[in-house]
């Protein structure tokens, strides 16, 4: 079911898209609107980035003489919230967002 970002709760498992993947996501923390600008460009209601949990694969990206040896986070979609190891602020304004599950308490 497709959701805006003010009926988000705590514990709700969404897929977010992200450029050519998909993100699945569970959220830690509430939305709140932005304290400077809570009103966005087109009137509508802008929001904080979203505290989220996800799945991430870290690969070592070897130096070169053009650069240090670093390490790349690729997040991948990994609907067993229990395997999610990092968590990322998300900024989901004026994007799609599904909901898959939602904790009713």
């Amino acid at each position: 079911m497709k959701i805006k970002v003010e009926d988000l709760m705590v514990g709700d498992e969404i897929i977010v898209p992200s450029q050519a993947n998909l993100k699945y996501i569970k959220v830690l923390r509430g939305p709140v609107l932005h304290p400077k600008h809570p009103v966005g460009y087109n009137g509508k209601k802008r929001y904080k980035s979203i505290l989220c949990s996800i799945y991430s694969e870290q690969t070592i990206v070897p130096a070169t003489t053009w650069r240090k040896q670093g390490i790349r986070n690729s997040y991948k979609l990994e609907p067993n919230v229990s395997l999610h190891n990092a968590k990322i602020y998300l900024n989901l304004n004026y994007t799609d967002i599904w909901l898959v599950k939602r904790d009713v308490i």
